[in-house]
C-alpha cells in the first residue's frame, strides 16, 4: 500500500514565494523533498552578480520559508516551526 502524500502547497506557490523573498536570484531548480519527515520545496538559488549560489526550503504544508533548525525540530518532535 503506497503511503499518502500530504502537502497543500503547489509547486507554483513555492516558486511564488521564491522569487518574492529573492527577487535578485535565480532558481536553478526546485523539487518536492522529504527533509527527515518534514516535506518541503527545496530550491537551489544563483545570484547573477556574482554567481553566489544558495539554497532555501519552503514547507509545503504553508509555503513558508524554512530553516535548517526548523526542519530539525521537526523530526525531533519538538514543533513544526521555530519562531
Amino acid at each position: 500500500m503506497s503511503e499518502k502524500i500530504n502537502f497543500t502547497v503547489m509547486l507554483e506557490q513555492a516558486l511564488t514565494a521564491v522569487k518574492k523573498t529573492y527577487p535578485e536570484m535565480t532558481i536553478t531548480k526546485l523539487e518536492l523533498e522529504d527533509e527527515n519527515g518534514m516535506l518541503v520545496y527545496k530550491a537551489e538559488l544563483i545570484n547573477p552578480a556574482d554567481n553566489s549560489e544558495m539554497d532555501v526550503a519552503i514547507d509545503s504544508k504553508t509555503g513558508q520559508l524554512v530553516s535548517q533548525d526548523d526542519i530539525v525540530e521537526y523530526q525531533d518532535g519538538e514543533s513544526e516551526h521555530a519562531d
